[in-house]
């Protein structure tokens, strides 16, 4: 059979022929029956759209056997191998903007697949009645009226007739508001309806939308910034405005943007504009002018290189903050610590503090200080400033009493959900980064390697393997930029996500998942196919960060938005951990073929793959929850024994060795095993090179331990995680109902690990949910441990009979390419021994627990409930 290892071939994106400008997208193997005209010889489907084009009534056409079939209409398309048909577009006049995140309320009346939603304006120009078209999921809904326009991610949608607005219309501003002057009010779907309204109003001359409603507006409004509202006013203000007086604007800067503090942003034809309407708005000090867009800022973030933009600020901004310096700390002398998104905020905060002179600002947090200490100026991402003269510093030497504070803080990985707007667009960005520089697809170059893929997958070095390669990504990502310096990895909690799933908040994926919606989804992209599960296809998804993927720009995922939630639930993350035994052996086996394997095939796409799921930047999301859960068993488990470097070595819950089976033969594997791993120039080239001599990325393995036992505890690596909600419990729990003794090391690390408590009510009705089970199990004469195993169980019947979940096997393509063959996935083993009656729920009275709980009785088929 094909290995899996070859799985991206069919993602590589081949390029399109040459197509005429007045053809949408061929379809390949369907055809459109019916409504023929005629039929013209022609040597490809390609050329048919011009014969199409200058032929009349003909709008669609199917090309099979050296003859295009000119038809008077597009018919729903057939399957039919040997055909190729298309659609005839609209002039570009007629095709609308298309809006992102839009829906339009009712109209339907027909749908037709369709690859893209600019597809979906010559089926609608091809249809009669169709005024307004939706695309959603590889189709597009078409509307023979425009209701009321909302907000529906993943959703994209255009009106027809692109001559609705008038021609002398401006374009309209987002998250901009014109108090005052109202004249009238009216209703309208969207703000594009407002232009012709405030014409046909006398002394009309802004208007503002909001909620439904046009608010028609004098001369006399005054622009102001106001989130979620759209305005304009009409050309002849716009245009009979005079001039801006000389030096309105401080000269601008070149290829520079400022980071923050933003209040509204408006289309502008050049940075001149740009000042004018910061003149114009209330707050406005600082403007940057990029690609036809004007941020208007309150004040100047921290200067980024951003290549074509141009950046500068009113020449009456006098701003309280200047002279700041860039990567330079001042140690000690440290009076308190306040929260500010800028080192520019720090200023007022420092000259209302008693006694400040002087602060540090680093991510996040200005470091408010009495005395100027000995200056640093290589801490980067660090900014500092003197706001008035401290005491002269004596030359005599004083002791230091406490330890510099390290720029960056603790080197701490954190949830996915649970980080700041701020931080998820930091990570994205040097994700987008490294995949334009080359980076990220060298290391997928690591993972895609034979002979380093087989000692990583179905071995007792799983774990210990991917902690390496995934801090050292961590590493490279950290490298790339002075901003990205603080940088780590998150980690995808889907223990919460199940839990949202088991509270009947949400029901698919994508859906239950913030990192899956963060990370460009599943609903937008090219080239669908036929995905590896039944009833599935696939997008190659070109959002961010996948589009600055360079093969093609997209990468391929399944269907999230259609993909049911499978059992990633906290029992199933427990019963690996501690239900295993305290071998690390057997509890690596079973984390990797329960919840990790789980995640890697029910979210399809490349993810699938055995070799190159880590063409999707989520791979490292979700190996960063593995790496975390290897990191409660060691705390559970491993440290409280104190243990020397020789028990590290030889303590089966530590380290245990095993044989990894390579095609030339097998090799024992060990605790002093050097970490195999080879990158490649090209992904697919038969030239290794050891990954710490490769010019790329070789530095980012270097410093970290290449024998597989040194990895066993993340914190002398230099890394330590939060652990929030769910799998915080079972930090501090070690999978029972009560916290347990403190068992952490009499080792001290700069990192340790932090628990956030649990504040979800779905989180703590997981909590109570599993309990009461347990109490009822103890009380029958089952020990703690026992009920646990038999929550599984009881999880089990949940999931399927109360909340439609299914428990699959994976296929056998799946673990011959992740080296598994002849092993059973442990939640399907489990399932068939329940349904074969070969086990059953030990705990008394579960059954009204679950009705109690989540009103269902899971010991009863779902359609009896």
């Amino acid at each position: 059979m094909v290995s899996l290892r070859w799985f991206v071939s069919s993602a590589v994106l081949l390029a399109a022929p040459s197509m005429q400008q007045s053809c949408t997208s061929i379809e390949n193997g369907v055809d459109y029956p019916g409504n023929d005209l005629s039929g013209v010889p022609a040597n490809a489907a390609e050329d048919c759209c011009g014969i199409c084009a200058a032929t009349a009534k003909c709008k669609a056409f199917s090309f099979a056997y050296g003859t295009c079939y000119l038809k008077s209409a597009k018919a729903n398309g057939v399957p039919n191998g040997a055909v190729r048909s298309g659609v005839v577009a609209p002039p570009a006049t007629q095709c609308p903007t298309i809006e992102n995140d839009t829906d339009y309320d009712g109209g339907d009346f027909g749908q037709q697949p369709a690859s893209r939603a600019e597809d979906c304006c010559a089926l609608c120009a091809n249809t009669p009645g169709c005024k307004v078209f939706a695309y959603a999921w590889n189709t597009c809904y078409l509307k023979n009226a425009q209701g009321a326009r909302k907000s529906v991610a993943g959703v994209r949608a255009g009106v027809m007739g692109g001559a609705q607005v008038p021609t002398d219309c401006p374009a309209i501003e987002n998250n901009v508001d014109y108090a005052g002057g109202d004249i009238a009010q009216q209703p309208a779907n969207a703000a594009e309806d407002c232009c012709a309204l405030c014409k046909a109003t006398a002394k009309c001359q802004i208007f503002a939308y909001a909620w439904g409603t046009c608010y028609l507006k004098d001369a006399t409004a005054k622009r102001t910034a106001k989130s979620g509202v759209r305005a304009a006013a009409l050309k002849a203000i716009a245009t009979s405005a005079p001039p801006p007086p000389p030096g309105q604007c401080s000269a601008p800067t070149n290829d520079i943007d400022y980071i923050g503090n933003d209040i509204s942003s408006a289309s502008g034809s050049s940075a001149a504009a740009c000042c004018d309407q910061c003149q114009n708005t209330d707050g406005c000090n600082v403007y940057v002018w990029y690609q036809g867009t004007c941020y208007l800022k309150s004040a100047k973030g921290s200067p980024a290189p951003l290549a074509g933009a141009v950046a500068s600020s009113l020449a009456t901004f006098a701003p309280t903050c200047n002279k700041i310096e860039e990567n330079v700390d001042y140690s000690g002398g440290d009076l308190s610590a306040v929260s500010k998104a800028t080192a520019e905020e720090c200023c007022d905060a420092c000259r209302a503090t008693t006694g400040c002179t002087l602060f540090t600002w680093s991510w996040g947090t200005c470091y408010l200080k009495s005395t100027q200490g000995p200056r640093d100026g290589t801490s980067i991402g660090a900014r500092s400033m003197i706001v008035s003269q401290s005491p002269p510093v004596t030359t005599t030497p004083t002791p230091v009493t406490t330890a510099p504070k390290p720029v960056c803080g603790a080197r701490q990985r954190q949830a996915w959900s649970t980080l700041s707007a701020a931080d998820k667009e930091l990570y994205i960005s040097a994700v987008e980064l490294a995949m334009e520089r080359g980076h990220f697809k060298r290391f997928l170059t690591v993972h895609n390697d034979l002979r380093a893929n087989k000692q990583a997958h179905g071995t007792c070095v799983f774990l210990f393997w991917h902690r390496k390669f995934i801090f050292a990504y961590e590493n490279m990502l950290r490298s790339l930029d002075p901003k990205f310096a603080c940088l780590t990895l998150a980690y995808w909690d889907y223990t919460q996500d199940y839990a949202k799933f088991q509270a009947k908040q949400c029901k698919m994926i994508g859906d239950c998942s913030v990192a899956t919606q963060d990370w460009g989804g599943s609903t937008q992209g090219i080239k669908p196919k036929k995905g590896p599960m039944a009833n599935h296809t696939q997008l190659c998804v070109n959002t961010r960060p996948l589009k600055s993927y360079p093969d093609g720009n997209c990468v391929y995922r399944g269907d999230w938005h259609k993909s049911g939630m499978p059992d990633w639930s906290i029992a199933s993350a427990r019963s690996s951990l501690f239900e295993q035994g305290t071998s690390i052996l057997d509890v690596s086996n079973d984390l990797e073929l329960g919840i990790h394997g789980d995640v890697h095939v029910n979210s399809g796409g490349i993810l699938y793959s055995g070799f190159q799921s880590p063409m999707d930047p989520i791979f490292y999301l979700h190996h960063a929850t593995i790496d975390m859960f290897h990191t409660i068993f060691y705390h559970c488990q491993v440290e409280g024994k104190g243990l020397d470097d020789n028990g590290q070595q030889t303590d089966a819950s530590s380290f245990q060795g095993c044989t990894v089976k390579y095609d030339t033969g097998d090799e024992p594997v060990g605790p002093k095993t050097l970490i195999y791993m080879r990158s490649h120039e090209n992904l697919n080239d038969e030239n290794p090179i050891q990954v710490e001599d490769d010019p790329l990325i070789g530095q980012f393995f270097k410093d970290i331990p290449s024998e597989y036992y040194k990895l066993a505890d993340p914190r002398p690596l230099g890394y330590s995680y939060n652990f929030a909600g769910l799998v915080g419990n079972m930090y501090s729990t070690c999978g029972s109902t009560k916290a347990m003794p403190a068992t952490e090391s009499v080792n001290e690390f700069a990192e340790q690990h932090t628990v956030t408590p649990i504040f979800k009510a779905t989180n703590q009705q997981v909590v109570d949910f599993e309990t009461k089970l347990v109490n009822q199990g103890m009380a029958s004469g089952l020990t703690e441990p026992d009920a646990f195993k038999e929550i599984k169980k009881v999880n089990l019947m949940l999931h399927v009979n109360c909340l439609n979940g299914t428990i699959e096997d994976f296929s056998d393509e799946y673990k011959e390419a992740m080296h598994l063959v002849g092993k059973v996935k442990p939640d399907f083993a489990l399932w068939t021994a329940l349904q074969a009656n070969q086990t059953s729920i030990a705990i008394p009275g579960w059954e009204a627990t679950t009705q109690n709980f989540y009103g269902c009785d899971a010991s009863k088929a779902m359609a009896a409930n």
